[in-house]
């Protein structure tokens, strides 16, 4: 992208284009993909920031600019530098509105949230050597350990879709679900439900600590605390702990 297009993109959002050049810029956008790319780029920029409520941050760079400016910058030397100066704080904003979003959680909810923060490790041994029956399988367990929990979340439905599935794979397939970007936690109680109704004894603890905190994003705290005392009165659960931490946060 030649340094005059990305100068006439910031004159669009200044509004600083006349009739004339807004005709031939709307026509430019119509014809020229690249210009396209970057005029939306820009776009995304500023949405961020004003999505994220940050006017006054905002306000502070153009503030920074115009300074510069004023001590002898060039427009063309300092517009690539607004322009990184307004991405990085468009991910300010976005990480304010998460912090917010954790403070705002209740107090059950926000624990829970934390111990969400730890993706549960699978074990060479999580299938039982049954890996090989189903390269769907595979691919979902090796893109769970390596993190990709959208791609493993999709490789695990491919496996449950097939008709096949056993409790190892509904359980995994709940866990692709609370940890990926975006969790579906109804959706992973189902998969912790049915990986439970397959076989009652596989899984058992790890299933009822994942259903709980589920249970908990969901609001359904009833359900939650019906779990965890379960966890807390166990003699072998290695959840009890975190089980009687959510309890006493939760007014039991």
């Amino acid at each position: 992208m030649e340094q005059i297009d990305i100068i006439l993109i910031e004159r669009y959002f200044e509004g600083d284009l006349n009739e004339q050049e807004r005709a031939v810029f709307a026509q430019r956008l119509q014809a020229d993909a690249r210009f396209a790319e970057a005029f939306r780029f820009e776009q995304d920029i500023l949405a961020g920031i004003e999505t994220a409520g940050n006017q006054r941050l905002r306000e502070r760079l153009d503030a920074i600019y115009q300074e510069e400016i004023k001590h002898g910058a060039t427009i063309r030397t300092m517009r690539p530098l607004r322009r990184w100066w307004m991405l990085a704080a468009a991910v300010v904003a976005g990480l304010l509105i998460g912090w917010w979003w954790l403070g705002s959680q209740p107090a059950a909810q926000k624990l829970a949230s934390q111990y969400l923060e730890q993706p549960f490790q699978v074990e060479d041994s999580f299938f039982r050597g049954e890996t090989d029956e189903n390269q769907a399988r595979t691919n979902g367990l090796v893109q769970y350990r390596n993190g990709d929990f959208e791609a493993a979340a999709a490789s695990m439905e491919t496996v449950v879709a097939s008709g096949t599935a056993k409790a190892g794979d509904y359980f995994l397939a709940g866990l692709c679900q609370l940890f990926k970007a975006s969790p579906d936690f109804a959706i992973a109680l189902d998969f912790f439900t049915k990986a439970n109704a397959l076989d009652p004894a596989a899984y058992t603890d790890e299933i009822n600590w994942y259903s709980a905190l589920a249970k908990i994003q969901l609001k359904n705290e009833p359900a939650a605390k019906a779990v965890l005392e379960k966890l807390a009165n166990s003699k072998s659960s290695r959840n009890a702990e975190q089980a009687r931490e959510l309890l006493e946060v939760m007014g039991k």
